[in-house]
């Protein structure tokens, strides 16, 4: 299918380069924001929205999203981030060739995240903090910690709809109670995924031509 058809498309380009671009944050325990049973968080917790632009390397044509956590009381400032896979694995290549995209979420401090993706990508970053209650900042964060767990840390990469960016808002969307679901899951964009693969892969000739060829019909649906 499609999705197999533009991993073997990238493939060589992601292992190459990968290393470089991804340096995976360590996967350990979620820094204690707030877990089940445990008091509601105060005012003082604040939950941002990172979002990184693109960039002029392939890699970074479609932005990221990230989710960051202060505690200023804990003295905790935490960015996870749903973008980490592991050359680690042997089997990497093979598995990436096959399709099979075994992501992870990693967390990393805040500083780190600047420095990477601002200072080093040299790309645009935006933070906006969101207005959420103290009910809403715990199922959110409960949410993370699960998340965090060894046996829930990896997940099924899927291009177009389980990626860095589709975690961030599920998880958001079940901390508000299905309202961003509620208000855009009918609202039409006018675009495909096409639209958005030509609209920014296709400054790369080599790339907007194999992917015209290996594309079908299935990312021709209206989003």
């Amino acid at each position: 299918n499609f999705f197999k058809s533009l991993n073997l498309m990238i493939a060589s380009l992601v292992i190459t380069v990968g290393p470089l671009i991804f340096s995976p944050a360590p996967v350990h325990a979620a820094p204690d924001f707030g877990s089940s049973g445990a008091a509601e968080p105060d005012d003082s917790v604040q939950i941002y929205l990172m979002t990184v632009g693109i960039g002029d390397q392939i890699y970074a044509r479609f932005g990221h999203t990230m989710i960051r956590v202060v505690d200023p009381k804990k003295g905790q400032d935490a960015v996870y981030n749903w973008g980490m896979f592991d050359f680690a694995d042997p089997a990497f290549a093979w598995k990436f060739f096959k399709g099979v995209l075994l992501y992870r979420v990693g967390v990393q401090g805040y500083e780190r995240t600047i420095e990477h993706y601002k200072d080093y990508e040299m790309r645009p970053l935006w933070q906006e903090r969101l207005n959420l209650t103290a009910a809403q900042k715990r199922i959110l964060l409960e949410r993370i910690s699960w998340n965090m767990r060894p046996e829930n840390v990896r997940y099924p990469y899927q291009y177009f709809t389980n990626n860095c960016a589709t975690k961030p808002r599920d998880y958001l969307d079940e901390a508000v109670g299905g309202a961003i679901k509620a208000k855009y899951d009918g609202e039409p964009s006018g675009k495909s995924w096409r639209w958005y693969v030509r609209e920014y892969l296709n400054d790369n000739p080599v790339v907007g031509l194999g992917l015209e060829v290996l594309m079908n019909s299935d990312v021709d649906r209206k989003i």
